[in-house]
């Protein structure tokens, strides 16, 4: 494919309809608007509501669907931006084509970039790929082997010097570097440095860590607040998180105390204030002092 749409369908059929264009006024083309296959295999825009109705005759290598009034096309092999009228807003000039969205699209000519409706450059062409993410408010980018972040607006965040960027919740990324993780803001401050083997998703305010093969809990600051010399752990709920010793387990709470120790061959979660477990083999459930109240 020619023509990329992050996060849309090509929205295309073939179709037989006739190729001649029609006087229809549109006002909302992303909604009244959707491309069609004529003869040939060439792309056209049709009524959504009517698709007997030709507006844009099919001309077209490739098209997009509309996205804030513009939608990118192939022609001779490049890509550009007609309005509802088919008229050329952008000239077609480059290699790829995301959609429009905030008044900017990302474009390839050699290497990717954003520009406006206006084809005025408002990231220089810098990368080798890109990816929307936290719901398209930010641009995870990558440059040679590095990953960087820009803001919707196309502002660097995070200059590309990670290995790779993974979303961590909602308000944080992972960097790697080699084998290592850390945490990163959004501002682009490093909160956990990157020494961690692995860190897992933030619950009730913990994360678990793994360093040197143990593992404990980090706060959000990337405080250790529960030191890392446990086996295996798992994420708190309700207030106390699973812990592993040899092959058995128990609960700790959040100031790292021993709540109910290591004695169980299997154990679940909190929920509801009780947790499934086994010894020797027998299943029932606990509270959170670990007496039994289910199948004792």
């Amino acid at each position: 494919m020619f023509l990329f749409s992050c996060g849309s369908g090509d929205g295309t059929g073939e179709d037989k309809t006739g190729e001649g264009g029609s006087a229809t006024e549109i006002t909302d083309p992303d909604k009244e608007l959707q491309p069609f296959m004529g003869a040939g295999g060439k792309i056209g825009y049709r009524l959504s509501a009517d698709t007997s109705k030709v507006v844009i005759p099919a001309t077209y290598e490739e098209g997009l669907p509309f996205s804030e009034g513009l939608a990118g096309i192939q022609m001779n092999g490049k890509g550009g931006f007609i309005n509802a009228k088919g008229e050329m807003i952008v000239p077609a000039e480059y290699e790829k084509l995301g959609i429009f969205m905030n008044g900017k699209a990302w474009v390839k000519k050699g290497l990717w970039g954003i520009i406006d409706a206006s084809n005025k450059v408002i990231v220089e062409f810098l990368y080798d790929d890109w990816q929307e993410i936290f719901g398209s408010n930010y641009y995870k980018v990558r440059k040679g082997q590095l990953f960087g972040l820009l803001d919707k607006d196309g502002k660097t965040v995070i200059a590309p010097e990670y290995e790779q960027l993974w979303e961590h919740g909602t308000e944080m990324l992972v960097a790697i570097n080699g084998n290592n993780q850390g945490l990163l803001d959004l501002t682009g401050k490093l909160v956990v440095p990157i020494e961690y083997a692995y860190i897992n998703e933030f619950q009730e305010g913990f994360a678990v860590v793994e360093k040197d093969g143990k593992k404990g809990f980090i706060d959000k600051t990337g405080a250790v607040v529960i030191p890392i010399r446990y086996e295996n752990a798992f994420p708190f709920t309700e207030s106390l998180a699973k812990v592993q010793k040899g092959k058995l387990y128990g609960y700790i709470d959040a100031k790292g105390d021993m709540i109910i120790n290591y004695m169980y061959e299997q154990a679940a979660p909190f929920a509801g204030g009780k947790a499934e477990v086994s010894k020797g083999g027998k299943f029932f459930k606990i509270d959170k002092t670990g007496k039994c109240v289910e199948g004792c």
